[in-house]
């Protein structure tokens, strides 16, 4: 896990994807700051607070849909 929200985020997601897909978990719950997750490369996005069977099966959809795209 790191924060995203300081300077050099993009460069660290970027090292990131090489190692697989990016769930990113938001605190911010504001339009902006999901867009601005997703313009970085992520995968897929939770807003706090969120369930741990939520945060599963989010993980299990991005990995089908990698699969899917392959």
């Amino acid at each position: 896990m790191q924060n995203v929200w300081r300077p050099g985020a993009g460069r660290l997601v970027s090292q990131l994807r090489t190692s697989g897909l990016i769930v990113m978990l938001i605190a911010k719950p504001g339009e902006a700051d999901r867009i601005y997750g997703l313009a970085l490369s992520a995968d897929d996005y939770l807003t706090k607070p969120f369930s741990p069977r939520k945060l599963v099966l989010r993980v299990h959809a991005v990995r089908r849909r990698s699969v899917l795209a392959q």
